[in-house]
């Protein structure tokens, strides 16, 4: 197999408060190392989601796309 088996999209707007949880709930899933991929799609949070996120992840998680509408 050559790519994760489950993909995980988890849409966020300013739920800086509840992501973390979020990410630890599915970092704590059992599948085998490589087999999840998650992804996280802000829809421009105002309340710090994104500097959250990216503190949570160390900063050099990736790859990162930030869009403006």
């Amino acid at each position: 197999m050559t790519g994760p088996l489950v993909t995980v999209v988890v849409l966020n707007y300013n739920g800086a408060e509840r992501i973390p949880g979020v990410l630890r709930s599915l970092a704590a899933q059992d599948l085998p190392a490589g087999q999840m991929a998650v992804w996280v799609v802000d829809n421009a949070s105002a309340d710090g989601s994104l500097p959250a996120l990216v503190s949570l992840l160390g900063g050099s998680a990736g790859p990162w796309t930030r869009r403006s509408s």
